[in-house]
């Protein structure tokens, strides 16, 4: 489990291209030495959210039962967390994780359903079906 913040102005992207800068936390707010596809670190100290607690609660129980999915949450103002979206595979599961140890580390706590898969191996069946 780990929290990744990313900052960057998106309704400005298409004019002015930028570097995003990013920080990633344990789910205790500690900060994580690690970074997520190139993505420079944020510069000044983010503070822990309000409402981190009922954050963390709520994206567990949206994620209950899915393999990985990314849990977009928002804390505006004290006592008022807003869903955003859920996203299963950010990045098509190709996020790059460095130091690269991460990968490994994160990567062995995926458990995906390999029955399925080698089904459809096997048959050469479409795997979407």
């Amino acid at each position: 489990e780990f929290i990744h913040v990313v900052s960057g102005d998106k309704s400005n992207a298409a004019r002015v291209p930028q570097k995003k800068s990013s920080a990633v936390f344990s789910p205790s707010w500690e900060p994580m030495p690690l970074s997520l596809n190139g993505h420079l670190p944020i510069e000044h100290e983010i503070p822990k959210p309000n409402d981190l607690d009922e954050m963390i609660k709520v994206a567990k129980s949206l994620a209950d039962g899915i393999d990985f999915v990314r849990v977009d949450l928002y804390n505006p103002k004290p006592g008022r967390v807003v869903f955003g979206e859920l996203t299963n595979y950010p990045m098509a599961g190709r996020t790059k994780f460095s130091p690269r140890s991460w990968d490994l580390r994160i990567g062995q706590r995926l458990r995906l359903d390999t029955e399925h898969y080698s089904y459809h191996r096997q048959n050469k069946t479409n795997i979407s079906q």
